[in-house]
């Protein structure tokens, strides 16, 4: 979007404030002084809506509950303190920061708008709080961003090191019923996530996905290898995946030698002497992560060992996990 059709957009009225201040991010020029203005504003409503706190008298604060008189005494340190104004740069910092947090650690973008987080964020830096974004904006421009910049240091790694890519694909059915397709690139000592296709529940040949190979890795001269699960639509070298690369790329085709372990681990912890032992090993992990208590107690033990185990609940078709 040009400067001018930015500024039109401004003089909307129908286009909610969250929208505006989404699309002005980044922005110099009418859009930047817009921005600094309606900050002002939200800055001004805030300090408007707060009213003095009246002095209590002797009997009223005697008539207060310690909690009471501890979160009075909390409030007025918070509020004697000198807040120091945010300039752009640091506010766009902490933006990309709290987004990071949020999507690393897969909290509902719901939360930023919650009153506690809010109050939250005023107790560690007020002037943060007058021009913190809204659930719509972190959702998608500073997602988007962050998703960028990932990206763009990913590409930068993988060209620093040395050698072609490996393109790796990892098929699977999600809780609709539905085909999906992870690819990722790798070099030796560096993998990364490279995107995710999705199919109908009908099953789908070689062609089907031979095509989305194709639009990932475009002519596919920086990578030599692709390594696909041991499943006969991608195996096969008649109508499956690796038969329809074959004739475009000069690649090797291989099959994952983790799903055939994964494969075979399964097929032994079927056996009468493994299974009463997994059945035991999976009642005492559901038990210690059940219990906070039994956990951190577990995780100290841990520590007294020197010895480190991370305990996880396998999934019924990944029991290597419990191997």
């Amino acid at each position: 979007m040009t400067s001018g059709q930015a500024t039109n957009h401004l003089k909307q009225p129908k286009v909610s404030d969250d929208d505006k201040e989404a699309l002005c991010v980044g922005r110099v020029g009418k859009a930047k002084e817009w921005l600094q203005a309606y900050h002002e504003k939200k800055q001004k409503a805030l300090a408007d809506a707060e009213t003095d706190v009246q002095t209590l008298t002797e009997a009223e604060l005697a008539a207060l509950t310690p909690a009471e008189r501890d979160a009075r005494k909390r409030q007025q340190t918070l509020d004697e303190r000198v807040v120091t104004k945010l300039t752009a740069a640091q506010v766009a910092a902490i933006h990309y920061a709290l987004c990071a947090f949020f999507f690393i650690c897969r909290i509902p973008f719901a939360v930023i708008e919650s009153w506690s987080f809010v109050a939250f964020a005023k107790a560690l830096n007020p002037a943060y709080a007058a021009v913190m974004f809204k659930r719509k904006c972190l959702g998608s421009t500073w997602v988007k961003k962050l998703r960028s910049d990932t990206q763009e240091k990913t590409e930068a790694h993988l060209d620093r090191v040395v050698g072609k890519k490996t393109i790796i694909i990892d098929g699977f059915k999600d809780r609709r019923g539905r085909h999906v397709m992870n690819i990722s690139q790798a070099k030796v000592g560096f993998a990364a996530y490279l995107c995710t296709k999705w199919f109908g529940r009908k099953a789908h040949d070689g062609d089907t996905y031979a095509k989305e190979i194709q639009n990932a890795v475009d002519d596919g001269e920086d990578f030599i290898a692709c390594v696909a699960d041991n499943t006969s639509s991608n195996t096969s070298m008649q109508k499956g995946l690796f038969g329809r690369l074959f004739a475009i790329y000069y690649w090797f085709f291989i099959g994952c030698c983790v799903h055939c372990l994964d494969l075979l681990s399964e097929d032994i912890t079927k056996l009468s002497e493994f299974k009463e032992i997994l059945a035991k090993f999976n009642f005492i992990t559901r038990i210690i992560l059940r219990f906070s208590m039994l956990t951190e107690t577990f995780m100290f033990l841990q520590k007294q060992r020197c010895v480190t185990v991370d305990l996880q609940r396998p999934n019924r078709t990944k029991l290597p996990f419990a191997v």
